[in-house]
């Protein structure tokens, strides 16, 4: 309803810089323009959605900031899957990671295969992965993406924001690059 979104979209400006401030994300990073996507890499909606993410950093000049929300009582591996990119995040590869996660279904079946994705994905160390991965970090982060999501009211993936628009569930082409404008 009206009301709900204008309330979302004050809370969306009001937690912008660390909305929006996070390096994981996809398309230009130089970009003056910022869109945030809030995602679970097991969401079938999300999953799908990715096609219109790249054709949006294909047309505009944008950058899309990648928090996450993960659902873990449908999805059991989106909340590893996460962490993993954030992980990928803190190596430098969190594009390629991040196309790995939502191209491929195999680490979805396979118990932890995040070290050999980030080799794949162009990581130099996995020592430093592995070490991050283990750590408190990205928990950290996990939890901080989901008290931003509350804030917000954000209730389903994906969810993509800018500063005037709050736009949930599977976006069009048209849609996505509407809101980028």
């Amino acid at each position: 309803d009206w009301i709900a979104e204008r309330k979302a979209i004050r809370a969306v400006r009001s937690h912008w810089e660390q909305l929006a401030g996070v390096a994981s994300s996809v398309g230009d990073p130089r970009s003056t323009v910022t869109m945030v996507e809030f995602m679970d890499y097991q969401c079938p909606a999300c999953r799908a959605a990715r096609d219109a993410v790249d054709s949006l950093t294909r047309q505009v000049l944008v950058r899309v900031a990648v928090r996450h929300l993960p659902f873990v009582m449908l999805h059991p591996r989106a909340r590893d899957a996460a962490i993993a990119s954030i992980c990928a995040e803190a190596a430098g590869i969190f594009p390629a990671y991040h196309d790995l996660l939502l191209s491929s279904d195999e680490w979805q079946d396979s118990a932890g295969p995040w070290a050999a994705m980030a080799l794949a994905a162009g990581a130099g160390d996995t020592v430093a992965f592995n070490v991050c991965l283990a750590g408190d970090e990205p928990v950290e982060r996990l939890r901080a993406d989901s008290i931003l999501a509350e804030l917000i009211g954000v209730r389903s993936v994906p969810t993509f924001l800018t500063h005037e628009r709050v736009l949930p569930g599977l976006p069009s082409n048209s849609e996505l690059i509407k809101l980028a404008r």
